[in-house]
């Protein structure tokens, strides 16, 4: 029987880029190299992690097989021995259990784990037939009736540890309810054995499936990664939430921390670069102006006034900060010019803008030692301006905090708090509130491009496409490049959290009416539909990748390819992809694929 792995959304369907890992992470080899047997110590680690590598994926017959590859060369290695029992056993091979559990117990009687194996042995021989149809109805979507089976298996509520991951999986995929259920018990087990590290990367990946604890399980599972028992499931389920996560600076952050340790990593770095542009090119530069003047690097400051200045020449705030630059550098005319240009863009700041600035009498600019030197003068940095800076380093709440004290300031100080709490809205995914906030804007200015560019995402975030399409037209508003794909992704986001396959195809099909050519949607779809018994309308959006030649088609065809083990067909779809873009996920996948294609022609 051919287990899967079950995840959140009913069939089972994982994401595009997780399927690649998985599968990117096939042994090097079905049988031992003369390297692997010469290795030693270092070997049989690497064996014993790939071998909870494949369990924790849900498929015990490929860790049975790096267990028994380990056994060839250490056949007394009782935690060998003491897995292969237990993965033998779900797996349904039933001679090879009891073969291994009478090696284990000639090995090592006085094990505690022997008790354990060998009521499982007896458990799984009786019920083999309950396990299976339970696994099925997981596969098939039906996770309250899977949980409900599964809890036949288990006597006085006892789940055994080699099967908790894939049960906690399915019971929190079954309701909100289960997901509760399932989150407490592992936290209680976690508890009692805090070394498990199967039971905290299992809650780990449950915690990633519900946006409300997701950044939590992103930052446990960047953690399991560093352990060696745990490193590459963790980091593979580490990589697959961030690509769940919004696109918002605390997200560049954590994004940051994984290509860190993995480099070369195209979709994410592409992730990267749509979380870091949560605030419009004028206000980063700002802030970054800002923060160089802080850091006394002027002329970097400089440089980043002049482009957002560039950008709306009626940006007060960054012609402040080249009079703060002026001054400094006891250029005390150009200084005064620049604050009166300051004070006539914002006459309601001309106070704050003063006092900013200090004296700008002749050698008040302290040879170079930022603001408010000899002169006095408080510092450059207003609410706004810090709440700006808030925001960009992922501070949610500072920015909340900062722009509201603007907001009962008049003119640009009040234009700028509405479109920073907007900012923040987005960021939190209370599209309703942004919405809000980004109408206040345009209330003040009505032209203003970042507050109508804010009202479009907040509005699609509601789903309100026909109106943000309409805002679109009639401001003639130039979205950032890929809204179209965004939107897609979003919708298959939302797809895979789905239960009913038929509301999440039809959620895919307006994914790609969205973005027609977008590859991971349609992967996604022809996984559905294979799942729903509808094959030929998989089919047809499998042909359809196939016969795009573009790097994302070819890469989500192979992995169709692969989920029916047509290893040929990986190879031949992977070599279409030019080399400047596979990553080494892809690497990794095409010669794995390569390797189960040659030893099947043997």
């Amino acid at each position: 029987m051919r287990h899967r792995k079950f995840r959140r959304g009913g069939n089972g369907a994982a994401s595009a880029t997780l399927a690649a890992l998985l599968v990117a992470a096939l042994p090097a080899s079905a049988q031992l190299s003369p390297d692997v047997r010469a290795s030693g110590g270092a070997a049989t680690t690497n064996l014993l992690e790939q071998a909870q590598f494949w369990q924790q994926q849900g498929q015990p017959e490929r860790a049975l097989q790096s267990l028994e590859r380990l056994l060839a060369v250490e056949p007394n290695n009782v935690d060998a021995l003491a897995n292969a029992v237990e993965m033998a056993a779900v797996s349904n091979q039933t001679a090879a259990a009891q073969r291994y559990l009478e090696l284990f117990r000639r090995t090592s009687p006085q094990d505690p784990r022997l008790v354990r194996v060998t009521e499982l042995v007896r458990l799984l021989n009786e019920d083999s037939e309950v396990l299976t149809s339970a696994r099925g109805l997981a596969a098939a979507g039906r996770g309250a009736e899977a949980v409900a089976r599964y809890r036949q298996l288990f006597r006085n509520g006892n789940v055994p540890s080699v099967l908790a991951p894939e049960y906690f999986q399915v019971l929190a995929g079954s309701s909100e309810t289960g997901y509760r259920e399932a989150a407490q018990q592992l936290q209680q087990r976690i508890a009692a054995a805090p070394n498990d590290t199967r039971m905290a990367l299992t809650y780990a990946q449950i915690l990633t499936y519900r946006e409300d604890t997701r950044a939590e399980g992103v930052d446990r599972l960047q953690e399991l990664a560093r352990r060696p028992g745990t490193r590459e499931p963790a980091r593979l389920a580490w990589r697959q939430a961030l690509l769940w996560l919004g696109d918002d600076p605390e997200t560049a952050v954590r994004i940051e921390a994984y290509l860190a340790a993995n480099p070369g990593d195209r979709e994410l770095e592409t992730k990267l670069r749509g979380a870091q542009g949560g605030i419009s090119p004028g206000a980063s530069a700002r802030i970054v102006g800002w923060s160089a003047v802080e850091a006394r690097r002027y002329g970097e400051a400089e440089a980043q006034f002049m482009a957002a200045i560039a950008l709306d020449e009626n940006d007060a705030e960054s012609v402040l900060g080249l009079a703060v630059l002026r001054k400094i550098q006891n250029r005390m005319p150009e200084a005064q010019r620049l604050l009166a240009r300051a004070v006539a863009l914002s006459p309601d700041r001309a106070e704050e803008f003063t006092r900013s600035v200090g004296s700008l009498a002749p050698n008040a600019g302290g040879g170079g030692r930022g603001v408010g030197g000899a002169g006095g003068g408080g510092s450059a940095a207003g609410p706004t301006v810090q709440a700006w800076r808030a925001l960009q380093r992922g501070d949610l709440d500072g920015a909340d905090r900062l722009a509201r004290r603007a907001l009962s300031s008049p003119g640009a100080a009040r234009l700028d708090g509405e479109m920073i709490l907007g900012q923040v809205a987005l960021q939190r995914r209370d599209f309703v509130a942004a919405e809000m906030r980004f109408r206040n804007a345009l209330s003040l200015r009505p032209r203003q491009q970042d507050a109508q560019t804010g009202l479009y995402f907040a509005l699609v975030g509601q789903e309100r496409i026909a109106e943000a399409d309409a805002l679109q037209r009639e401001a003639g508003l130039t979205v950032p490049a890929g809204s179209g794909a965004a939107r897609a992704i979003a919708m298959r986001d939302r797809a895979l959290l789905l239960d009913n396959p038929d509301e999440a195809i039809a959620l895919l099909r307006r994914g790609l009416e969205t973005d027609p050519g977008n590859a991971w949607v349609k992967l996604d779809l022809a996984r559905r539909l294979t799942a729903a018994d509808r094959p030929e309308e998989a089919a047809a959006v499998q042909a359809s990748l196939e016969q795009d030649t573009s790097a994302e088609s070819s890469m989500a065809a192979a992995l169709l390819a692969m989920d029916g083990e047509r290893y040929g067909e990986v190879v031949a779809l992977l070599d279409r992809v030019p080399v400047r873009l596979r990553n080494t996920d892809t690497d990794r996948l095409l010669a794995n694929a390569r390797r189960e294609y040659e030893i099947r022609q043997v």
